[in-house]
């Protein structure tokens, strides 16, 4: 069975996502962040699978500004040309069946676009 370091897949990530954005953090976007100076996102790995010859984990990219920002799946399309196929150090991302969705959060006021994607690392 692989090693899976988790630390240096959250940071090669992370570089990833940097080539196309600021402000970007890890699992959750902090409540005080100003939105009115644009988007922040936020990715989050969930759910690893071990499977006969990989294993599997799910990664969630999620795009947040004011709900009367409509860049945001533009931005979202732009990260995903650096995103989806992306050579990791022991695997490679690709995308889920749905990869892209968009909604708007009417409670906290923020427009909203996800990413989701599936990081298999080979055994």
């Amino acid at each position: 069975m692989i090693n899976l370091n988790i630390s240096k897949i959250q940071e090669e990530i992370y570089n990833l996502i940097c080539k196309k954005n600021n402000d970007v953090y890890f699992n959750s976007i902090p409540k005080e962040v100003n939105l009115s100076k644009g988007y922040y996102v936020a990715y989050k790995l969930e759910n690893i699978g071990d499977g006969e010859y990989k294993n599997e984990i799910m990664l969630t990219i999620t795009f947040v500004g004011a709900i009367d920002n409509y860049s945001l799946e533009e931005k979202a399309i732009e990260t995903d040309k650096v995103i989806n196929k992306a050579m990791l150090t022991n695997g490679r991302i690709i995308r889920q069946n749905v990869w892209l969705t968009n909604y708007v959060d009417n409670e906290e006021k923020t427009r909203n676009t996800v990413l989701q994607y599936y990081i298999n690392i080979y055994k």
